[in-house]
């Protein structure tokens, strides 16, 4: 894993600069000389919320980026020096008690003017660590608190937090927190123990009113209370503590506008604005394949509830029951019985791969089904739209508001649309139709929205953009 280089006690030299043109210096936040800082939080750091992380650090390049994740197994696709596009990276040390001290810790040392976290355990770690009351919305960047410490690129050692006495206790569980110089636990004698804390409150450790004035900005990349393989009683416990956290909560910047839609909880929602997911242009579309050759329906993502392969397995059953042949293919891996179901359906199954891999499995596909019963944005939709790839999405809150042209309810549906998504003109319409629908998934757009989240004034007019 990840490093940050530990820095000596009681230096603070300045933020080695980041600034790639004059607009990190009008910001509207961060001071004079130094860019906005932003600290992203991310509990599970793989697949399409690690792409959309890195996509947004890459859209404002005026801003200074930080990452404190923890790394999921599917993040082997990651493009290789993936975090280069960060000034550090930092690593969550597993135990929620554990990942919200790590967390107020990297607020300590970061010292951010925005906190962008992303999906469910890393809002709670986010907003729970700056450990301060409610409050109303606050549309402004607060400015530095002081120069900080200097930031690298981390160090593969692990699970470990040099300097910050974050390090897994010996013997103990991945929530452990292990107690020396530096560190939040506590040893020695009661009067110790009540001397150190007399001083650390004094020294302003642990009451410190300008984290209150930090930007908390919050992305779900789908909501906890829409997981539908939660009981009811667990989903209203989602909500009501999303509603809670809300009151701490300055923007809530949803991937899709269905995720900002259902963010309402009375007087204390926050503000909200939708940040498009992106995905890049292959390039050459693939030919269609010859008379007699099956078609490639491709489904992607974890192995997993939200995806639902079963869904995926029962569609090629209802395809090759209606008479059509057909290649089914799902990019990705995860629980082994489940992809063991998927290889006694005929589904080939790729496992875990690398980014490019990823990509050239896509590219073999001539039409993309997405049937996952809950999301933020996917962003292998968009990947399949995008690249002149036909798309079949599963009716659910997400594309509500997409527009996207073919959306079914039940595996039969998909079998009783398959000839006629699969004609060459009927192809053609519903790429078309697919990319005016998603017209906002672009650099451009996404740079300007976060522009707005960040305090980064973006020129009207810039360079040419392209997806």
């Amino acid at each position: 894993m990840y490093l940050q280089e530990p820095t000596s006690a009681g230096q603070a030299p300045d933020r080695a600069p980041t600034c790639v043109d004059d607009i990190a210096t009008t910001a509207g936040g961060g001071s004079p000389g130094h860019p906005p800082v932003v600290l992203h939080v991310v509990e599970a750091f793989g697949g399409g919320v690690a792409a959309a992380v890195r996509d947004y650090a890459r859209a404002t390049p005026e801003c200074e980026h930080h990452l404190l994740c923890n790394l999921r197994p599917e993040a082997v696709n990651l493009e290789t020096n993936w975090d280069d596009d960060f000034s550090s990276v930092r690593s969550l040390p597993g135990g929620h008690l554990a990942n919200i001290t790590a967390t107020r810790w990297a607020i300590r040392e970061v010292k951010p003017d925005v906190i962008h976290s992303h999906s469910s355990y890393a809002g709670v770690y986010a907003r729970l660590a700056v450990g301060h009351l409610p409050r109303r919305r606050n549309d402004t960047l607060s400015p530095l608190n002081a120069p900080g410490a200097p930031t690298t690129r981390a160090e593969r050692q692990g699970y470990l937090l040099s300097g910050t006495g974050l390090e897994p206790a010996a013997g103990g569980g991945g929530g452990g927190v292990a107690s020396g110089t530096g560190s939040p636990a506590r040893r020695g004698s009661g009067a110790a123990r009540w001397s150190r804390a007399v001083h650390e409150l004094t020294n302003n450790r642990y009451v410190d009113l300008s984290l209150s004035r930090i930007k908390q900005v919050y992305t779900p990349h789908a909501w906890s209370f829409s997981r539908l393989d939660r009981s009811r009683a667990t989903r209203l416990g989602y909500w009501l503590l999303e509603g809670a956290l809300a009151a701490r909560t300055d923007v809530l910047a949803g991937c899709s506008k269905a995720e900002n839609n259902v963010a309402h909880w009375g007087p204390i929602a926050p503000h909200t604005v939708y940040v498009p997911n992106i995905a890049p242009s292959y390039g050459a579309r693939k030919p269609r394949p010859g008379v007699g050759e099956p078609l490639v329906l491709a489904g992607a993502g974890r192995l997993a509830a939200q995806k639902d392969p079963v869904f995926f397995a029962q569609a090629v059953d209802a395809i090759r029951a209606a008479g059509h042949d057909v290649r089914p293919l799902w990019i990705g891996g995860g629980d082994e019985d489940v992809e063991r179901m998927l290889r006694e359906h005929g589904v080939e199954v790729t496992g875990w791969v690398g980014h490019e891999d990823v990509r050239r499995h896509l590219q073999r596909a001539d039409v993309y089904l997405h049937t996952a019963r809950w999301e933020g944005f996917p962003i292998t939709v968009l990947e399949a739209a995008l690249n002149d790839i036909p798309v079949i999405v599963r009716r659910i809150r997400v594309f509500d508001d997409a527009g996207l042209p073919v959306v079914v309810d039940t595996p039969e549906e998909v079998a009783a649309r398959w000839e006629e998504i699969t004609d060459e003109r009927a192809r053609n319409e519903v790429t078309r139709w697919a990319g005016q629908a998603l017209w906002e998934n672009c650099r451009a757009v996404q740079r300007r929205r976060l522009g707005e989240i960040y305090g980064l004034r973006v020129p009207l007019v810039e360079g040419a953009t392209t997806r």
